[in-house]
């Protein structure tokens, strides 16, 4: 008689499986949590973060406003991902016009 065949083995796979999908979530939420933890401000969701961000003065020529991208990752995921952030072209230099095109995503564009 094959062992492969038993109901031990078939329980022996299915555990292994489970272990392995169970590692994989464990990973996933460990690595958000890290992200969380090197943000200054983990607890505000990232929808309220990009209108605040789109409080940041923009000046013609002043590409400070970017650096927010710079903080942490989790800013730069927040400021990377926000349409109307990239959707004002007067504060974008000529080298990042194509950039910010694609980055408004078809938000109303200033120019």
């Amino acid at each position: 008689m094959s062992t492969s065949n038993s109901p031990n083995h078939a329980s022996s796979e299915t555990t292994r499986g489970l272990e392995t999908r169970l590692e994989d979530q464990q990973r996933g939420q460990q690595q958000d949590s890290e992200a969380r933890r090197g943000s200054l401000l983990p607890d505000i969701p990232p929808e309220i973060l990009a209108a605040i961000f789109l409080l940041i003065p923009r000046d013609e020529g002043d590409t400070s406003w970017i650096s927010v991208t710079h903080v942490c990752r989790l800013w730069r995921e927040v400021a990377l991902d926000c349409s109307c952030f990239w959707s004002d072209l007067n504060s974008v230099p000529p080298r990042f016009m194509e950039f910010a095109l694609a980055r408004s995503k078809g938000a109303p564009i200033t120019v």
